[in-house]
């Protein structure tokens, strides 16, 4: 989770970036590193859950996590998609960067405490 936040982080900045240059490259760079930053943070929610979560929870525990992805992924589209309407695109896309990386930040601290606390 650590790493697909991080590296969540590097993509966003290159969605950002893709955005403002109207650049074909950095979109497809975004694309690429954000596809990983996915895979990465998404297995390492899979792999907390089924360390933590206790055998006869472990079936519900990792449906919420999918309920709770699809939901938020639902939710960011929607509401990009509604800025961009009622705006920009750049502007949707600069918000989305600042919410989701403040998001990816908190993640980071929040592991990074959880280790120091010998929880992780």
């Amino acid at each position: 989770m650590l790493a697909g936040a991080i590296v969540t982080l590097l993509s966003l900045v290159l969605m950002a970036a893709a955005s403002v240059f109207g650049s074909l490259p950095l979109f497809f760079g975004w694309c690429l590193v954000g596809g990983v930053a996915y895979a990465l943070a998404f297995t390492g929610g899979l792999g907390l859950i089924n360390r933590l979560a206790p055998a006869h929870h472990r079936g519900a525990s990792l449906s919420l996590l999918y309920v709770i992805a699809y939901a938020l992924q639902a939710g960011t589209a929607i509401g990009v998609g509604a800025i961009a309407t009622g705006g920009t695109l750049a502007m949707a896309v600069l918000v989305a960067a600042t919410v989701l990386g403040t998001m990816c930040v908190a993640v980071v601290v929040l592991i990074v405490v959880a280790r120091r606390g010998g929880r992780l």
